[in-house]
């Protein structure tokens, strides 16, 4: 059995093709159209398109595709609330990704999915509580709690990114993003 995980990022959408024991056999990415979900949804049918073709299976050879993406998602509408390094439009990604490609679509955080995939396959293999920071294009942090990827009131568990960190600069969203220490560095 194979399955198909995509990894929707602010520079590229990676997809793997994974076997039953987490092994990514092939992998292929393109770049991330920044010009709306429903580009985004296009592109990501595309590649997963190339990635079962590559590989001699057709769409009903895997069960569906499993999607990480950067922001807020409700995991039961399968809609992204917000995403500040790919559309700022309350887009329902899930719904259109589906009608690219054809495909069975379950959309989570990106960093939820990557913690669970740790909790299944890596670093917290056996454990079932797990927190993990993630570093791209933004920051993002994942909870596994139960054995489960948690989402959390309106999406927002474990959504650590957004914060200022060191100086003031314009945040993707278009507001300034200022932090000041509350600690002066010793001098030496």
């Amino acid at each position: 059995m194979f399955y198909i995980g995509v990894d929707i990022g602010g520079m590229s959408i990676k997809c793997g093709l994974v076997d039953e024991n987490g092994t990514i056999v092939f992998s292929e990415s393109v770049v991330t159209p920044l010009t709306g979900a429903k580009d985004i949804a296009v592109a990501t049918a595309k590649l997963v398109e190339s990635v079962l073709d590559k590989n001699g299976l057709a769409k009903s050879d895997v069960p569906g595709i499993g999607v990480g993406v950067p922001g807020i998602v409700d995991v039961t509408t399968q809609e992204v609330k917000y995403s500040c390094n790919l559309f700022k439009e309350n887009a329902p990604l899930g719904k259109y990704l589906e009608e690219a490609s054809g495909m069975s679509v379950k959309i989570i955080n990106d960093a939820d999915s990557a913690a669970y995939g740790e909790c299944l396959y890596g670093a917290g293999k056996g454990m079932s509580d797990v927190i993990l920071v993630t570093l791209g294009t933004g920051v993002g942090g994942g909870i596994v709690a139960d054995g489960k990827p948690f989402a959390g009131g309106k999406g927002l568990g474990g959504e650590i990114g957004h914060m200022g960190i060191g100086g003031k600069h314009l945040c993707g969203c278009g507001n300034m993003v200022v932090w000041k220490p509350r600690f002066r560095q010793a001098r030496l």
